[in-house]
């Protein structure tokens, strides 16, 4: 099965590059392994629902235990957006894979 894997960038609600006291539970940072076999990339539709996937998958690696503070909310969406944009370049390559693999039908004119 191919997967694409998706790894909080942070650590708890750091923002800041990895302490040595901190490298431990880098090791523990939570991944969740994205489906992409199923979908077709060289579409549209393809990208939105791989896009949905990755948005679910960051939701969630980036749970935090505490209550629903505005604080809070604010660290989650960091988390977020940073898991996201860690995944990036793998999914915009995963995506121009596709679409080269994808025979276009060139027009007579």
């Amino acid at each position: 099965m191919r997967v694409l894997p998706l790894a909080a960038a942070l650590v708890a609600a750091g923002l800041t590059p990895l302490a040595p006291a901190q490298a431990q539970t880098a090791a523990a940072t939570p991944e969740v392994a994205v489906r992409v076999t199923d979908l077709d990339l060289s579409t549209p539709a393809g990208v939105r629902r791989l896009d949905q996937r990755l948005v679910r998958a960051a939701s969630a690696v980036c749970e935090i235990d505490a209550p629903a503070t505005l604080a809070a909310m604010n660290r989650r969406w960091a988390c977020q957006q940073a898991a996201l944009s860690r995944v990036a370049p793998r999914r915009d390559a995963l995506i121009a894979h596709a679409r080269r693999q994808t025979p276009t039908l060139a027009s007579r004119d």
